[in-house]
């Protein structure tokens, strides 16, 4: 039979090993306790503009720009009333809302993803739209294609080489100037690849546009409306900058701090009321300044009301609003039909209550055309990638080809 030794280590081991255990136990609580602690000192950076704010600005900006249509299109001082008349004016600047958005959304898109794709998503998105309705509702009431110079004026603004429908439709004006500063843009962003810079080529290219604007005998053959064009030169540039210094100090102390921002956001306002209340509403076409102080007026204007009317939704107004989201969902549709509309609906020469019903017709059309143009969309992004990746194979395989014959050679 053989004897069994007893382990007289045994406890000692096990004490050893209950020991250890309460020591790794004890560093990973400790370790969790000062990851937890870096999480907190690591300051949380906040966003100047969030997706919502961009919807409620936008939704804001299309309803003062139909109501400045109504009022200068359509309207009459005698059938509105001066003091309504004059604040037409507003939808001009209003504009420059979705210009300042545009600049600010161009380049958080570019620094999370890249430049990637970049003239695809934008030409899905802007000039998809465009061209539908451009050839199908504007041609159905301009009646284009029974006169060779209608057709001609679409042609020209369908390729961008004139103002867009300059003739046919002018509040369309800003599918130019958005699709001009997309190209700066990425010409911008695409040499240089220093932030700072950046931003300063964009303000430089912002003074370029202000000054070629300003000379009609340069701009005049291709633009019409130079001085729209002109007073949203800063725009873009503006959104660019905000967008790129957002993770500064000083923004973010913006941001975060009400005695910071409050008082900054009352000056803006200020400044907007003065320019506006003391300048602009009661001489709402120049006529008694000069022409020079009148652009520079309305440029600063545009900035700090285009910057403005974002800022204001994203201090005090966060939440969602179904009225609010349709509107800003359906601002650009709305846009592209409006102008035909206001000019084929014969309203407001004796009753401004019809205008309700102009508003309610724009955004029922704008509702109908948005889901064509999601439609199509999709169908154009398939394509564009069928031919890229056909385009890709094709140059593998040529490229596959070259290498066999060089390799016969050697």
């Amino acid at each position: 039979m053989i004897p069994i030794e007893l382990d007289n280590n045994y406890q000692e081991r096990l004490d050893q090993e209950t020991k250890k255990d309460i020591e790794i136990t004890i560093e990973k609580q400790e370790n969790s306790y000062l990851n937890t602690q870096r999480q907190e000192q690591t300051p949380q950076f906040l966003s100047l503009i969030s997706l919502q704010v961009t919807t409620n600005a936008k939704a804001i900006a299309i309803c003062l720009v139909l109501a400045a249509h109504v009022l200068s299109f359509r309207g009459k001082a005698e059938v509105f009333g001066l003091t309504l008349y004059r604040f037409f004016r507003l939808g001009t600047s209003a504009v420059g809302v979705f210009a300042f958005l545009s600049g600010y959304g161009l380049t958080k898109s570019v620094e999370k993803s890249g430049l990637d794709g970049f003239f695809v998503k934008r030409f899905s998105t802007v000039y998809i739209p465009f061209f539908l309705t451009a050839t199908c509702f504007i041609a159905l009431f301009k009646d284009v294609f029974h006169s060779m110079i209608t057709f001609k004026s679409l042609l020209n603004a369908l390729s961008l080489f004139r103002e867009p429908l300059s003739g046919l439709d002018n509040t369309m004006w800003f599918i130019f100037y958005i699709c001009y500063w997309y190209i700066l843009f990425f010409i911008v962003f695409k040499i240089f690849k220093n932030k700072h810079i950046r931003v300063i080529v964009m303000i430089l290219l912002g003074c370029a546009i202000y000054y070629f604007f300003s000379k009609p005998y340069i701009s005049a053959d291709l633009w019409k409306l130079t001085d729209l064009h002109k007073n949203q030169s800063f725009q873009v540039p503006l959104g660019v900058f905000f967008a790129t210094y957002e993770k500064s100090k000083f923004i973010q102390k913006y941001l975060k701090e009400r005695k910071v921002h409050l008082p900054i956001l009352f000056l803006h306002t200020a400044l907007v009321c003065f320019i506006f209340g003391y300048y602009i509403y009661p001489d709402p076409y120049g006529s008694k300044i000069s022409a020079r102080k009148f652009n520079l007026l309305m440029a600063s204007m545009n900035m700090l009301f285009g910057s403005g009317v974002p800022f204001i939704f994203t201090f005090f107004v966060k939440n969602a609003n179904p009225v609010m989201d349709f509107l800003g969902n359906h601002s650009y549709e709305a846009y592209l039909v409006e102008g035909v509309l206001i000019d084929r609906l014969k309203f407001a020469k004796s009753q401004p209550e019809d205008a309700i019903l102009f508003f309610i017709i724009v955004f029922s059309c704008a509702f109908a055309f948005k889901k064509v143009h999601q439609v199509a969309i999709k169908l154009f992004v398939s394509l564009a990638n069928v031919v890229s990746d056909r385009i890709s194979q094709t140059y593998d395989k040529l490229r596959m080809l070259f290498n066999k014959r060089t390799y016969k050679r050697i």
